[in-house]
């Protein structure tokens, strides 16, 4: 489980841009393009503004009808994915 109060941010060789709800990632060094959907986008956000996972997660719960505890799991299991893949430095 990713630390609440971790700080998750973009790494320096990732940019993203949101469409229609959604992000495109680019992966600069790896040339790797990912896509994610509107929350995705929004974990993108808060990495890029610096917002804590705490923080995500109660924005998260305003906008969507969903559990704390499920925003938490599914939260930090994107940000360990995105970490893999080289997007997210944490």
């Amino acid at each position: 489980m990713t630390d609440p109060n971790a700080i998750p941010q973009l790494r320096d060789d990732v940019r993203f841009r949101e469409i229609d709800n959604e992000a495109v990632i680019v992966c600069q060094t790896s040339g790797a393009i990912l896509a994610v959907n509107e929350i995705g986008a929004r974990v993108l956000s808060a990495a890029e503004s610096g917002l804590s996972v705490d923080a995500l997660i109660d924005d998260l719960e305003k906008k969507y009808d969903v559990t704390v505890e499920a925003l938490k799991s599914d939260v930090s299991k994107f940000i360990g994915e995105l970490s893999e893949a080289g997007v997210l430095k944490t």
